[in-house]
């Protein structure tokens, strides 16, 4: 064969071998984004699937909420509604969560009325910060300020430690001060004077919602039960969570004279052992995907119990 001839048979061989080299390349292309699209759906149809079932749990709580008010007239923490659900498998994946009494916790939107500070609630706001381990004494005023100042309707700051426009304008990026009641806890990370360790530290005992401010002495956390009082001490706190585990309170009578007590002066317009305000959280885990949802509800009597406010994430 002529020297011709065989360099176009190396050219065709050449010519051949791109060719099924890019068929391949094209082929695994293909198998990759077939294989994408598959994940896709899949993702797409459990992300779908663990939405309902979030939903499905948000309206078990309502009922279990309703159904324990027709058999108690008390709320306490021993009830089945406070008892976590950790893990309870589904289709797929597992389910997960709890209910929250928020009157267990500081009403944070009892600070201000009308967009006045209510100095009572401020001062008791400032004991329940006093109690709280891991939040230093020095920075319970500064604290306590700085949250009134940022629901308050002046812009003039507090003393000490007040915070208005001024401050958080000097920030990167900067922000102001809505001067109106929060919306969220989450608002508290961005307020002057609380860092991480603080929000961290104050979150299990604070709550934001729409009613009075009664706490639910079966259910209040310690630094609550410590709000109560200038003269409430840690030994009488423990006493009372002691015995409430034992015997949960009827009424706010017999918190009243409990012997714990004795001498005290509580308003009983401050107390209660019902609860109208929870906080359900719940998370789903359906093959890859994880999602959370978040319900404040609210079980008015004798109405049922409806939501308020849900979130895939907090509120």
């Amino acid at each position: 064969m002529s020297p011709h001839g065989l360099q176009q048979q190396g050219v065709a061989l050449i010519t051949a071998v791109m060719v099924v080299a890019f068929a391949s390349t094209i082929g695994a292309a293909l198998m990759v984004q077939q294989n994408l699209a598959v994940h896709r759906s899949s993702n797409l149809f459990a992300q779908d699937q663990a939405w309902w079932y979030l939903v499905g749990m948000e309206q078990w709580a309502t009922t279990l909420l309703d159904r324990d008010r027709e058999d108690n007239q008390s709320d306490h923490l021993g009830e089945a509604w406070a008892q976590p659900i950790d893990f309870l498998p589904v289709d797929e994946g597992a389910l997960s969560g709890r209910l929250l009494d928020l009157q267990g916790r500081f009403n944070l939107r009892s600070l201000v009325k009308d967009g006045v500070v209510v100095e009572a609630r401020r001062t008791q706001f400032l004991r329940l910060l006093r109690g709280i381990e891991d939040i230093p004494p020095g920075r319970a005023d500064d604290i306590a300020t700085a949250v009134v100042d940022w629901m308050d309707a002046d812009t003039e700051p507090g003393y000490p430690g007040g915070a208005e426009d001024g401050v958080y304008l000097s920030r990167t990026p900067p922000y102001r001060t809505p001067n109106a009641p929060m919306e969220s806890l989450s608002e508290l990370f961005i307020i002057n004077g609380i860092d991480p360790k603080i929000y961290v530290a104050l979150l299990p005992h604070v709550a934001l919602h729409p009613g009075d401010h009664k706490i639910n002495v079966n259910t209040a956390t310690a630094p609550a039960l410590l709000s109560l009082s200038e003269d409430m001490s840690l030994a009488q706190v423990d006493g009372i969570i002691s015995k409430r585990e034992q015997a949960p309170y009827e009424n706010v009578d017999t918190f009243i004279t409990d012997e714990l007590l004795a001498g005290m002066a509580l308003s009983s317009d401050d107390l209660s052992t019902q609860t109208q305000y929870f906080l359900a959280e719940a998370s789903a885990n359906i093959g890859h995907v994880r999602l959370s949802y978040v319900s404040l509800l609210e079980r008015a009597h004798p109405a049922k119990t409806r939501v308020i406010a849900h979130s895939r994430n907090t509120l």
